[in-house]
């Protein structure tokens, strides 16, 4: 599993873009005059990374060809601009949920009792329901 994501600066007057992948071991940067796939492609490690690629929510990772999860740190923030900007109350009862099955997952070794792990997926699917009677999605 890698993780990747990128970050605006300017180089001589000229935006640019650094990039990182990372894992639990080490860190990769590289700039490019690019933000989107092909700075992405001129990267042979991701070119050819075939594992589990965790990035932010942007859209050109997903054309990478692996297998993809999300990041729980920009699924938080995008929940808490939710909540805080824009008082949608289904947002808080996410984020909430999601740090109450984050401290049982770290407190019960990295894994959760079938039982457990069940009553929080109802738990989520109530809270989707929520959010759907609160921010239909568009017509």
């Amino acid at each position: 599993m890698i993780h990747a994501d990128e970050t605006g600066f300017n180089f001589n007057g000229k935006n640019h873009w650094l990039h990182s992948v990372s894992s639990p071991l080490w860190t990769l940067y590289y700039a490019h005059e690019k933000r989107g796939l092909e700075a992405m492609e001129s990267l042979p490690l991701l070119k050819l990374f075939s594992g589990i690629l965790v990035p932010d929510h942007w859209k050109p990772y997903f054309k990478l060809i692996c297998q993809h999860a999300l990041c729980n740190a920009h699924h938080l923030r995008e929940l808490a601009f939710a909540h805080e900007e824009e008082g949608q109350a289904w947002a808080k009862s996410m984020i909430d949920l999601l740090a109450s099955i984050l401290d049982d997952v770290y407190s019960q070794g990295g894994r959760l009792p079938e039982d457990q792990a069940v009553q929080y997926r109802e738990q989520y699917r109530a809270i989707l329901k929520q959010a759907e009677l609160e921010c239909p999605p568009p017509a």
